[in-house]
């Protein structure tokens, strides 16, 4: 087997790693050992793989990843420190307090339930008490699809109807035009004359 340069070059990772299979193996070799550009190729790669194979792994100091952990906590999302006095107490206890509050993650989290509340609540029907029967999926899914349906089928209906106003419309502007025509072409100025 022959390999061309693009082969060889779809091969040499698999050289590189030492899973190149074993039928590949010899049609490499020979390709490597008659083509100069492809076994400078196959001695670049092999180089910077045993380079990089050389070099250590780098460890972050653990003071880093300390100061890290310190920066990205709760504390940075706490209200605005306020003056020292009463008012400076009372706005570091609430800083406090509403400090897991302010983190985005319960914010966004809080939203989205108030989101979900909401949809089930025009979801589901306001004229009977709500039951935990009423969160089963299917019976909010058949909720929401029957007034989808209801809301397309009134969509329909409005442009549908607006079409027919639309064109009785215009057939009796067209009649109306068509009188008027009619009655400029029957006016006393417009009959022929006998010549009296």
């Amino acid at each position: 087997m022959n390999l061309t340069c693009a082969q060889f070059e779809i091969l040499l990772a698999d050289h590189i790693d030492g899973v190149l299979a074993s039928d590949f193996a010899s049609a490499f070799a020979e390709h490597r050992e008659s083509c100069a550009a492809c076994a400078a190729l196959a001695a670049d790669a092999a180089s910077v793989v045993a380079f990089i194979d050389r070099a250590a792994d780098v460890e972050p100091p653990a003071e880093l990843v300390g100061e890290i952990l310190r920066q990205t906590r709760i504390q940075h999302w706490k209200l605005r420190k306020h003056k020292p006095g009463v008012r400076g107490t009372a706005g570091r206890w609430a800083s406090g307090l509403f400090a897991p509050f302010l983190t985005p993650r319960f914010a966004m989290g809080a939203l989205l339930t108030l989101i979900s509340l909401a949809l089930l609540g025009r979801g589901v029907s306001t004229k009977k008490t709500f039951t935990a029967a009423d969160m089963n999926p299917a019976q909010i899914w058949n909720v929401l699809d029957g007034r989808t349906h209801r809301v397309w089928e009134r969509a329909v209906m409005r442009y549908e109807s607006t079409r027919v106003v639309y064109e009785v419309s215009n057939q009796l502007d067209d009649w109306a035009e068509q009188q008027q025509e009619y009655r400029r072409a029957m006016t006393p100025a417009s009959l022929p004359t006998d010549g009296r």
